[in-house]
């Protein structure tokens, strides 16, 4: 059985290919990650002051990346699986400055441009009268993925055409009420439907109808509606044509993205110069030595050491100077990390179906893939055709073994070496390493040998 959380996609069998290819990170993706790091000290390294933390206890904040990662996972389903990776921090991000009272509700709308439905002063005239036809909007107007809206027009009636029976007063919007937004009331509309232009199956009268009442802000004159947004579907053709596609090509909410940065611009949360400067800085994370290489290579030269890595890898990586393979993810202790290695009978390969549990430290940035629903979804399911993706295609004769990683838990792959390197250098063993074989959706080769 599933659980209901969104980011447990693991199993759930998406059609979607893997886009294997190194992708840059874009500027906003930048900034997200600077502005989450900036004004939002709480998952990693919060400071636990009352003063600071009103709704946060000790029974709900559980560690240093926990209460982010409940607040992706409290999206709604279908923004987390159209959102990218770093848009769901900044829609995670939000819904924890609202929580706290850092932010409010009102201030992002505004910066996304609803002015007119939450500024306007005084009751505007009826825009339709008895009579008329109308046409109930087939989306929601008012864009708040961070938080599932309140809306009082039933589903079934988007997009379908009406007439208008009465006018029933002025009334207060409910999804700003609901939302803390106080605002000034606006016409509610009786409007009749005919039964067989809502239900194409209806076998009744085609003079029965429904009534419903609808909010002006949902109605449009026939003719004048707004096509609902189409997310195009890649095409799909070969495992080769898979590996063009991209989940991360669409960006759906970048619209909050830059009004969350606006807000906390207005707020002086942030400074542009501060954001600006804080990115240049991150761009050195890019230059993280992947120190798994070093191990890995290491480890085929020195049975000694292999043996240290594979029972203690603690002590295996402070010879290299290090102490966790990533981020600390609770007050009291870094992840821990595993070493499994390959043989002829067992190939292994990492995932983290719930999030993107990686050995940074070790590994340097997760590739856009690893982080994809794409990935997350099919290796658990479908790990030898998703390997057969990234080019390496094993025999039946060996076992793939396939690691979900947890959020105190890192893997390392411990690839075998290739034949006919006896004689290699060191450096000549690490030039055949990469970061996918320590991941385990490659293996390590010898040039111009495949």
């Amino acid at each position: 059985m599933k659980t209901p959380n969104p980011a447990d996609v693991g199993g759930d069998g998406t059609p979607d290919a893997i886009n294997a290819e190194a992708e840059p990170h874009h500027l906003w993706e930048k900034e997200i990650r600077i502005m989450t790091e900036t004004v939002y000290k709480g998952p990693w390294d919060r400071m636990r002051k009352e003063k600071e933390i009103r709704i946060m206890t000790e029974t709900v904040y559980k560690g240093p990346w926990d209460r982010m990662r409940k607040e992706m996972e409290s999206l709604d389903d279908a923004v987390y699986r159209t959102a990218t990776y770093y848009e769901r921090w900044a829609l995670a991000l939000i819904r924890i400055l609202i929580s706290d009272n850092v932010i409010e509700h009102k201030e992002l709308l505004l910066a996304l441009g609803y002015d007119s439905d939450i500024e306007k002063k005084t009751s505007s005239e009826p825009a339709f009268k008895p009579g008329d036809k109308v046409t109930v909007n087939s989306q929601f107007h008012l864009n708040t993925p961070w938080d599932r809206p309140h809306i009082r027009t039933p589903g079934y009636l988007f997009g379908k055409q009406g007439t208008i029976e009465r006018i029933c007063g002025d009334f207060p919007s409910p999804t700003l009420q609901a939302l803390g937004i106080s605002n000034t009331p606006s016409p509610l509309y009786r409007v009749t439907f005919h039964q067989k232009d809502i239900w194409p199956e209806y076998e009744g009268s085609s003079t029965d109808t429904i009534e419903a009442e609808i909010y002006e802000s949902w109605l449009q004159v026939p003719g004048n509606e707004s096509e609902p947004e189409q997310v195009p579907e890649p095409v799909k053709k070969s495992p080769h044509d898979y590996l063009k596609h991209s989940e991360n090509e669409n960006p759906r909410y970048l619209r909050v993205v830059e009004a969350l940065k606006v807000t906390l611009l207005n707020k002086g949360l942030i400074t542009s110069d501060g954001l600006r400067s804080d990115i240049e800085k991150s761009e050195n994370i890019d230059e993280i030595p992947v120190h798994g290489i070093d191990m890995v290579a290491k480890a085929w030269t020195d049975p000694a050491y292999e043996e240290l890595l594979l029972k203690s890898p603690k002590d295996a990586m402070a010879q290299f100077g290090i102490h966790s393979s990533g981020s600390t993810t609770s007050e009291h202790k870094a992840p821990l990390l595993i070493v499994v290695k390959n043989t002829d009978e067992v190939h292994n390969v990492v995932v983290c179906t719930l999030c993107s549990c990686y050995p940074t430290v070790l590994l340097g940035k997760p590739p856009s893939w690893y982080k994809s629903i794409s990935y997350r979804s099919r290796v658990v399911r479908q790990p030898r055709q998703v390997l057969e993706e990234f080019g390496l295609r094993l025999p039946s004769t060996t076992s793939v073994k396939v690691h979900d990683s947890t959020a105190d838990m890192r893997y390392l792959v411990l690839p075998m070496r290739p034949a006919g390197t006896e004689g290699y250098t060191l450096d000549q063993l690490k030039a055949l390493i990469t970061r996918d074989c320590l991941v385990g959706v490659t293996v390590p080769v010898i040039k111009g040998s495949q």
